[in-house]
């Protein structure tokens, strides 16, 4: 299994973030290491998709810098969209075309060779195979979320930005998706997942990230699994937002 490692994927410093007069965040630091899976929580409009967005280099911060395994962004935009795979709330798939078509297209907007076998493998591990000729449009919204993460891992990128991936999933399609984001742990991956299930995604995580007041105000890393005094200090975070 490769474990966490002191090598930064992700690092962001002094991120500042507005649209118009709402401002989401304000000298935000953050560093995840490679191999980590960390959950970042937070009540609705804190800015967990923004950030995503902003790692993913789909949005531009207003000021601050990050990088993503060395690469800064302000220069490096095209390499670290090849180093990142994204889930976004929309399943950026063509309903109209097969789950097999819609991967196909995006590994040859990747340049990936043996575009076939990738599929395969995918279909393999995300549980694909009944689905694959099959149009989007006529799936269910787990098997649509598992297609949109085969998307995601199509060209084998170092880091992974999930965006609450296990909304609306019945049991069957969360145990695939937990028991994937595992699997991608041991092959080194980097995870960073925004969500509202604390409780389930904590048992995968290495560390739970809250963002609150326009930064991380909690940075609680996970040994083995949550304790009951984790999560109390994690709901007492959490509640004390809500106030």
């Amino acid at each position: 299994m490769h474990m966490p490692t002191k090598e930064p994927i992700i690092k962001v410093e002094g991120l500042a973030k507005a649209y118009g007069r709402n401002k989401i965040f304000h000298n935000l630091d953050l560093t995840i290491n490679r191999g980590e899976i960390c959950a970042l929580i937070g009540i609705n409009g804190t800015g967990k998709t923004t950030l995503l967005k902003i790692l993913s280099t789909l949005t531009k911060p207003d000021s601050g810098t990050f990088s993503i395994s060395g690469l800064v962004a302000s220069k490096n935009g095209e390499k670290i969209r090849k180093l990142t795979g994204v889930v976004t709330h929309n399943n950026l798939l063509y309903d109209q075309l097969t789950s097999y078509e819609n991967l196909k297209f995006a590994g040859k907007l990747h340049n990936i060779k043996h575009i076939d076998k990738k599929i395969n493998e995918l279909s393999s591990l995300l549980k694909l195979d009944t689905v694959l000729n099959k149009k989007i449009g006529y799936l269910s919204h787990g098997f649509q979320k598992r297609i949109s993460i085969a998307r995601a891992l199509i060209h084998d990128p170092l880091l992974l930005l999930l965006d609450e991936p296990e909304s609306n999933l019945d049991y069957s399609s969360k145990t695939v998706l937990f028991e994937l984001i595992k699997n991608l742990k041991k092959s080194g991956k980097t995870i960073l997942i925004a969500t509202h299930n604390i409780e389930d995604i904590a048992k995968i995580s290495d560390r739970i990230l809250l963002v609150s007041k326009n930064k991380i105000s909690l940075d609680q890393k996970i040994n083995t699994s949550i304790t009951s005094q984790q999560s109390s200090t994690i709901y007492k975070a959490l509640n004390n937002e809500l106030l």
